[in-house]
């Protein structure tokens, strides 16, 4: 998860890593404050290390200012489910300016929220986490569909969603 916390830090984001331990699976506290953000071009060589949080951030990007591209992420569509489609077809439910060219994701950032909407996770657990993300700061109440996949990966995630300050 290194590498998804430099791409942050890239984009500007505030971000300390503290009480590291482990090395096999290594293991920090981070203490995060909120900032603006700026778009990220993300190449296809960085991918292999960050992605299963590819949907979060596109969720991110779509905060950042500037267009972000994140290329090579072909390897998305054979995911529990097609990981590229479901950020496009959702962050656009929200207004978002979000599209696929072949393997490279094109967001258009914004500073403002997302719209609120009915989104669906489409059974796959990150789509599910990235747009509760998402919809926990939509300009109204969004609903996404089928959490449950959640469970099995994450099952204290929207426990601990519930106490994220805004």
């Amino acid at each position: 998860r290194r590498t998804l916390i430099q791409v942050l830090l890239r984009m500007g984001a505030r971000i300390r890593v503290i009480n590291e331990k482990g090395t096999v699976e290594p293991m920090a506290d981070l203490k995060v404050q909120g900032t603006d953000l700026s778009a990220a071009m993300i190449g296809a060589e960085e991918i292999p290390e960050i992605i299963d949080e590819i949907p979060i951030l596109c969720v991110a990007c779509s905060f950042a200012r500037g267009t972000s591209r994140i290329h090579g992420v072909g390897e998305l569509r054979v995911k529990e489910t097609d990981r590229i489609a479901s950020m496009v077809d959702n962050l656009s439910r929200m207004g978002v300016n979000i599209k696929a060219e072949g393997e490279t994701i094109i967001i258009e950032g914004r500073t403002r929220r997302f719209g609120h909407a009915d989104l669906v996770s489409m059974g796959d657990h990150r789509t599910a986490m990235a747009m509760s993300v998402a919809g926990s700061v939509a300009d109204g109440p969004s609903t996404v569909r089928d959490i449950d996949c959640v469970k099995t990966s994450f099952p204290e995630f929207y426990d601990l969603l519930k106490h994220c300050g805004r």
